[in-house]
C-alpha cells in the first residue's frame, strides 16, 4: 500500500490549484445569484408567470423564500464594501456575519478578523464584539407623576346621617319645592294672624260676625295645611327598606324617603336606634 507524503507532485499540484479556483469561482457566484434575485424580486420580472417572487423561486430553483432571502442580503452586504474589502468576503456565511453589524463598522470589522488569520463568518463574529462596543442603555427617564384622583363625588348623607342612595337623589332634591309651598302657607298664616290681633277693617269680612270663631276655624286649617304639606318633605331614608326596595315597602309610600314627623312619631324605637347605630359608625 502506498503511503500519502505530505510532498505533492506536479500533477498534484496542478489539480489542487485548479480545484481552488472552482472552489473560489463558485464562492462568489452566489453573490451574483443574490444580485440576480434581486434585480428579479425588485423589477418583477417574475410577473409573467408567476403571482409572486416567492413562487418564482419554489418552481424555477427549488428553493424557498428563505434561502433566497439569505443570497439576496449576502450580495447587498457584499457590494457595499469596497472592492479590496469585498475580495475578503467570499461565502454566504460571512455575508450573513456581516450583516449583524452595523455598515458604518463593516470595514473595521473586516480589518480586525483579517488581523488574526483567514477571515471567517466565526472570525468576523469575534472581530464585531471588540469592535462595535455595545451601546449603553438609555437611562431610564423618571415615572411621571400620578395624576391626581378625580374627586370622588361627595357622598349626600339625610337629616340623620344615613347614606342617601343615588337613585334616591332625584326626588330629595325636589324638596326646594316642598319649602317653598310651605314658606307660602307660612307668610298667609302670619299676614291673617297679624290681621286679627289688628282688627284689620280688611280682613272683617272673613273674619264675619263671630270673629274669634271663624278666625280660629280658618288659621286652624291653615295649620293643618302646614303640617300636611310637610309630610311630604324627605328628612331621612327609609329605615325599612333603606331606598333600595322602595318600589315595594308600603313604610315610605313606595318612595324611599320619610318625613320628620313620621321618622319621630311613626317609627319604632328599635328601628330608630338600629339607624343612629349605622350612622355613629359611618362618621
Amino acid at each position: 500500500m502506498n503511503e500519502v507524503t505530505n510532498k505533492l507532485s506536479d500533477a498534484e499540484r496542478t489539480r489542487f490549484f485548479e480545484l481552488k479556483d472552482i472552489i473560489r469561482e463558485n464562492l462568489v457566484a452566489c453573490f451574483d445569484v443574490g444580485a440576480a434575485l434581486l434585480e428579479i424580486r425588485d423589477s418583477k420580472l417574475y410577473r409573467a408567470d408567476f403571482d409572486t417572487f416567492e413562487e418564482f423561486c419554489q418552481a424555477t430553483y427549488k428553493i424557498g423564500r428563505s434561502s433566497a432571502y439569505r443570497l439576496i442580503e449576502a450580495s447587498e452586504v457584499r457590494s457595499e464594501l469596497s472592492p479590496q474589502l469585498a475580495e475578503q468576503v467570499t461565502n454566504e456565511a460571512q455575508a450573513r456575519a456581516l450583516a449583524e453589524v452595523p455598515e458604518d463598522k463593516r470595514a473595521e470589522v473586516l480589518e480586525e478578523a483579517a488581523k488574526h488569520g483567514p477571515v471567517t463568518a466565526k472570525s468576523i463574529a469575534e472581530a464585531a464584539k471588540a469592535v462595535v462596543k455595545p451601546a449603553k442603555p438609555d437611562p431610564k427617564p423618571p415615572k411621571p407623576p400620578k395624576p391626581p384622583k378625580p374627586p370622588s363625588d361627595p357622598i349626600e348623607l339625610d337629616k340623620t346621617g344615613f347614606p342617601i342612595p343615588a337613585k334616591l337623589l332625584p326626588l330629595w332634591q325636589r324638596g326646594d319645592e316642598v319649602q317653598k309651598l310651605l314658606s307660602g302657607v307660612s307668610r298667609i298664616r302670619t299676614a291673617l294672624r297679624a290681621a286679627q290681633e289688628q282688627d284689620d277693617l280688611l280682613w272683617r269680612p272673613v273674619a264675619g260676625r263671630s270673629k274669634a270663631d271663624t278666625w280660629g276655624k280658618l288659621l286652624s286649617s291653615l295649620d293643618g295645611a302646614y303640617a300636611s304639606i310637610g309630610l311630604a318633605m324627605p328628612y331621612a331614608v327609609c329605615p325599612t327598606c333603606q331606598g333600595r326596595l322602595a318600589e315595594t315597602c308600603a313604610t315610605c309610600q313606595e318612595r324611599g324617603i320619610v318625613s320628620e314627623f313620621f321618622y319621630k312619631n311613626c317609627l319604632d324605637s328599635d328601628s330608630k336606634k338600629v339607624r343612629e347605630s349605622v350612622c355613629q359608625k359611618t362618621k
